[in-house]
């Protein structure tokens, strides 16, 4: 709508979190479905021949709003579909999101920072707030591991928050937990591509969605054998950042029968970095 205003990842994160608040809900894991159902959202779990992740649609004869969303059918896990959930009711508590549906208009979503359309993506980041407020989420990795984590054990985090391994990974990387990345590719080509601050401030921060995996990254040998489930290597950063120094430890994994592969990248310190911090301890 013209005029209307964007919201940055810090609005949303407030919007998502006075939501919990106020459903006295703020607590781990976060079951979206409860939500939906407090909002008198009905639930419409289906295949709907894989058209959609998930639909938000405004019936104003019956003032009720449905929200049809493809189940374990069409190969979602239950991570995936929270997820998918929590971005619908994206659509549903952000202003602008919520004008359109009651004007009338819908689609059908792709969830999981797949869609570079704006209202997707705030969606998306909705939905990451919500299912793992900041504040919880950190206390969360503490509890799980001291420092920092590696993909096995955010896969792990994951399952105990209930959400997806992508949907937490990203939120690793976006809260700057450590410097980290995250890539989820589709058929040897790249979806989307998330870094952390300090990642960024590595100068490892671009690789162009569309892109094709690397041959000599982990993720192309998870491509070419269908036998590996998951593997991990220290490569040179060049391998997916292109002209950029630097060593990175690369763990992949199959995310179940998807034909999708996350992959989760992490800078390797020098050996005389790690000496040198001996000495200062």
């Amino acid at each position: 709508m013209a005029g209307a205003k964007r919201l940055d990842q810090k609005a949303i994160e407030v919007i998502a979190e006075d939501i919990l608040r106020d459903l006295g809900m703020y607590k781990l894991p976060v079951n979206p479905f409860t939500i939906a159902r407090k909002e008198r959202i009905r639930l419409l779990p289906g295949s709907y021949g894989g058209c959609f992740d998930g639909r938000l649609e405004y019936h104003g004869s019956k003032r009720k709003f449905l929200l049809f969303y493809a189940d374990k059918r069409v190969g979602n896990t239950d991570g995936r579909i929270r997820f998918t959930i929590g971005h619908e009711l994206g659509h549903y508590y952000l202003d602008e999101h919520n004008e359109y549906l009651t004007c009338g208009l819908w689609h059908g979503s792709h969830t999981g920072f797949v869609s570079d359309n704006r209202l997707e993506r705030e969606a998306d980041w909705f939905s990451a707030a919500l299912l793992m407020p900041a504040e919880l989420f950190r206390t969360a990795v503490g509890d799980h591991r001291r420092r920092v984590c590696t993909l096995r054990e955010l896969m792990n985090l994951a399952d105990q928050l209930m959400v997806s391994v992508t949907a937490a990974a990203i939120r690793y990387c976006d809260l700057d937990i450590e410097s980290a990345s995250v890539i989820m590719s589709k058929d040897g080509k790249v979806l989307f591509h998330i870094s952390s601050y300090g990642m960024r401030h590595h100068g490892y921060s671009y690789i162009a969605k569309g892109s094709m995996v690397p041959p000599t990254s982990v993720a192309f040998r998870l491509l070419e054998d269908q036998s590996i489930e998951r593997d991990e290597e220290e490569i040179d950063a060049e391998v997916w950042y292109e002209d950029k120094s630097g060593i990175l430890w690369e763990e992949s994994a199959r995310l179940g029968n998807s034909g999708l592969i996350i992959t989760y990248l992490t800078p390797q310190v020098e050996e005389e970095d790690e000496e040198s911090e001996t000495e200062d301890d």
